[in-house]
């Protein structure tokens, strides 16, 4: 993607990363699905908000992930 999206989806999502205080260097590496000419981010919505767009996620990692496998960059 362009820098342009980057910046929309950065707007976009800004309070999202702010309140779980998540960097953006990591929004960057989910993935995002376009959907009705929206760029959304699966894992930031709620379940209702995906079903009204008819969009199934499936999340089974191996390893379960914990906070501890994480650096947060501030």
């Amino acid at each position: 993607m362009n820098e342009k999206k980057w910046l929309f989806i950065k707007k976009k999502y800004k309070s999202v990363s702010y309140n779980r205080q998540i960097h953006f260097d990591v929004i960057k590496t989910l993935p995002i699905i376009k959907v009705k000419n929206k760029l959304i981010i699966p894992y930031f919505l709620n379940q209702s908000e995906l079903e009204r767009n008819s969009v199934r996620v499936l999340f089974n990692p191996i390893i379960p992930l914990t906070k501890k496998n994480f650096l947060n960059i501030n």
